[in-house]
């Protein structure tokens, strides 16, 4: 049976490239690769000869990706989960697994002859086009029983229950619904995996139950299915009279899913937690040993349309400069951020100094050689870069490349004579929140050469850089993020007792976090400089 899966002419989501390696047996385990069972996938390959095939709608296709409000409401997602894990909407651009893919246009099929006729379509575009007829036969997902993509994110961001159907053009009916269930409804990226996913298995079973001339498969109980599928004729019809209305539904999709997304994104910032850079007044920095009280701390206010993180802070002609990442959720990328701190305590207002194409943080200032430097992560990038100031504090150039590797929280000091980088670097499917690597030079512009037993430590509680070395009590000591709950949410601070070329040795030696009764995380960042002392926190919202 010759099958042909219609795509549009925009790059191609993951659920749909997952759902062709399914129907072709190329695939194993789910769509998001669990270790479920695939042999649900190949009853029927042999029978199966699946193509995909551009073609254009007769109707404006929505993009529900480029609903400003949606788009900035799943990069607020993207932001708040801490990792950057790939979803079944995100396009193939983002997918190792869509190399090789035969893709044609309905141009090319056509003029391929009467063999590449399909038997069965299955309509995965944007704006699917359906109504009844026998031939060929046409299959249409669709979402609380409309179709096309935006649908999907309507009834996610309804907040309601979901069902998940093919609309069949040989009746004109919703068959094979399920009733996927969300084990996290608020988070609408791994809510729409989980629908995709399902999707996928009840296109999968029931292209494969066709090219058998079997009975399609039924997923919802059977005392509740009468019922059901007596509401999804009814609203397949309905689904086809919008259809026909053109751009006038799509426009109006459009607008809904930007109100419900505007909505979530207000519910979001106002419950979430965020990260919030905040500093008191202190002669001392805090050692191992003490506590810090959240109390103490004064607050940079952020907007709640952003948050700030990783300050650093140098002195320089009798100002005190905090440098900080700053992140829009609107954009989802990083910024290096300035502002000043008066004797008071009161912080001028943050503004912009350093913005590249790729996401930026952890800006560590330092002043050496007679030249005042920025050390930002740039992990993003692939690479480590130091920046000069042309012009302090608002404008820094690149200066030199540290190492082509996409290094996290690099944190330079001097030790014996030499200077050193401590770094964290995610290696294979590891995490960056664990590994410890030292890279160590002779001058700022190297060559920086990688110390000999990297990675010197794989430790979530010591290893990740947490800020600046410091010296105390006649010993080198550096602040490191313990992830043990989770990302940044604590610190502990360890007392490097040997580094040389060879070896490298730490003691932990306390562990700083904010008593058991307070709501706040973290800190996650420490430094301290013209008697203020500066962390970052993970605060409630609200």
């Amino acid at each position: 049976m010759i099958v042909h899966l219609f795509i549009d002419n925009h790059p191609l989501p993951r659920w749909q490239v997952a759902l062709f390696r399914r129907l072709t047996g190329t695939a194993t385990g789910t769509a998001t690769g669990s270790n479920a069972p695939s042999d649900f996938a190949v009853a029927g390959n042999r029978m199966l000869a699946v193509s995909l095939v551009r073609k254009s709608s007769a109707a404006a296709p929505l993009d529900p990706m480029s609903t400003p409000a949606l788009r900035a409401l799943l990069l607020l997602e993207r932001t708040l989960a801490g990792a950057d894990r790939d979803h079944l909407v995100d396009d193939i651009a983002r997918s190792p697994d869509a190399a090789g893919l035969p893709l044609s246009s309905l141009d090319e099929v056509q003029r391929g002859g009467a063999g590449q006729t399909p038997d069965l379509v299955v309509d995965l575009r944007a704006s699917p086009e359906f109504g009844r007829t026998s031939s060929p036969r046409t299959l249409v997902p669709t979402y609380n029983s409309h179709t096309g993509i935006a649908s999907l994110w309507d009834m996610l961001l309804s907040g309601g229950a979901c069902e998940t159907g093919l609309a069949d053009s040989t009746t004109g009916r919703i068959v094979a619904v399920a009733r996927p269930a969300l084990e996290t409804p608020q988070r609408l990226l791994e809510s729409a995996d989980a629908i995709l996913d399902t999707l996928i298995v009840q296109i999968t079973l029931a292209v494969t139950a066709i090219a058998g001339a079997r009975v399609l498969p039924e997923f919802i109980s059977a005392a509740d299915h009468a019922s059901s599928a007596s509401t999804s004729t009814g609203n397949a019809r309905t689904t086809r009279r919008a259809l026909q209305t053109g751009r006038r539904s799509v426009e109006f999709i459009g607008r809904r899913i930007a109100a419900k997304a505007s909505r979530s994104i207000d519910r979001l910032l106002d419950k979430s937690p965020a990260w919030q850079v905040a500093w008191r007044k202190t002669a001392k920095r805090t050692v191992p040993g003490e506590a810090l009280d959240a109390a103490d701390f004064q607050r940079l206010r952020d907007g709640h349309d952003r948050y700030f993180a990783d300050p650093f802070v140098l002195v320089h002609a009798g100002a005190t400069h905090v440098f900080v990442e700053e992140l829009p959720y609107a954009t989802g990328r990083g910024v290096i951020s300035h502002f000043t701190l008066d004797a008071r305590g009161q912080s001028s207002q943050p503004r912009p100094v350093l913005e590249l194409s790729h996401h930026l943080s952890y800006p560590q200032v330092f002043e050496r050689d007679g030249a005042l430097w920025m050390l930002p992560e740039g992990a993003a990038s692939g690479r480590l870069d130091l920046y000069r100031a042309e012009r302090f504090p608002d404008r820094f150039v690149h200066h030199a490349t540290i190492a082509e590797l996409p290094l996290h929280d690099a944190t330079l000091f001097e030790h014996q004579e030499r200077l050193w980088i401590a770094a964290g670097l995610k290696i294979g499917r590891g995490s960056c929140w664990d590994t410890l690597l030292f890279y160590s030079a002779d001058r700022l512009e190297g060559p920086w050469q990688p110390h000999a037993g990297n990675p010197l430590q794989i430790d979530r509680t010591a290893a990740r850089s947490a800020g600046a070395t410091f010296v105390h009590d006649g010993c080198l000591w550096r602040p490191a993020q313990d992830c043990t709950a989770g990302y940044g949410g604590a610190l502990t601070f360890n007392r490097i007792d040997r580094l040389d070329d060879e070896s490298f040795v730490q003691t932990i030696c306390g562990r700083l976090t904010f008593d058991p009764g307070n709501p706040h995380g973290g800190p996650h960042t420490i430094n301290h400089a013209g008697g203020f002392e500066l962390i970052d926190i993970y605060v409630p919202r609200g």
